[in-house]
């Protein structure tokens, strides 16, 4: 499949439509980071333990049925909003997986280094998904995999990340969406992007 040159364009309005849409479909609560007094103190802490003294601008992070972003959404260049777009869905991932089970679910993202490097590699797929219908690019297997080092899993778990999305790109890179929330997403942006260009990459829902 060619690649597209370039990425559509999504308008602030266009991104917090989305974020509102998904928030509503699957049931989570939006909260800045930086507003919020649990993540001021989660970041004191790591700060004192000498963990990523960025931690509360780098990192979303979703707990439970709430979703914590280090960004204003709709915010930045047309790129950052599509990161932010991206963003969405990946966290909305994470979403469904607890509510699957939400004790086991907990213990295993906190304790079980292998587990939680799956709930990642599942949610990373949905970003690849994402990131190539709007660019028509496919996101890196390995970089995608690496940022897993800051989730404190071994080498051998970031490889089984990296063979998990080397798969999913194969894939991908045919415009083959498999994740149940890219298809629920990208179904809502061809209703919102109809008519405008550039357009999405194609895809087969």
């Amino acid at each position: 499949m060619a690649t597209k040159k370039n990425p559509v364009i999504i308008t602030p309005d266009d991104c917090r439509a989305f974020w509102a849409y998904t928030a509503k479909k699957e049931g989570f609560e939006v909260i800045e980071k930086a507003t919020a007094e649990e993540m001021q103190a989660i970041a004191w802490a790591l700060k004192s333990f000498g963990g990523d003294k960025n931690w509360m601008t780098r990192y979303t992070l979703t707990l439970g049925n709430r979703v914590y972003v280090p960004f204003r959404i709709g915010s930045g260049s047309n790129m950052s909003r599509i990161h932010q777009v991206c963003t969405c869905p990946h966290e909305g991932q994470h979403v469904r997986q607890y509510r699957r089970n939400p004790p086991v679910f907990a213990v295993n993202y906190v304790f079980n280094d292998a587990a939680r490097t799956h709930y990642e590699a599942d949610a990373y797929a949905v970003t690849m998904e994402m990131y190539f219908y709007l660019t028509g690019q496919v996101l890196a297997p390995g970089t995608l995999a690496n940022k897993l080092k800051g989730y404190y899993v071994d080498k051998a778990d970031i490889y089984v990340c990296k063979k998990h999305l080397t798969a999913r790109a194969a894939l991908v890179r045919h415009g083959v969406i498999t994740s149940g929330i890219s298809k629920q997403s990208i179904r809502w942006w061809n209703r919102r992007l109809r008519d405008k260009g550039p357009t999405p990459a194609k895809v087969y829902l």
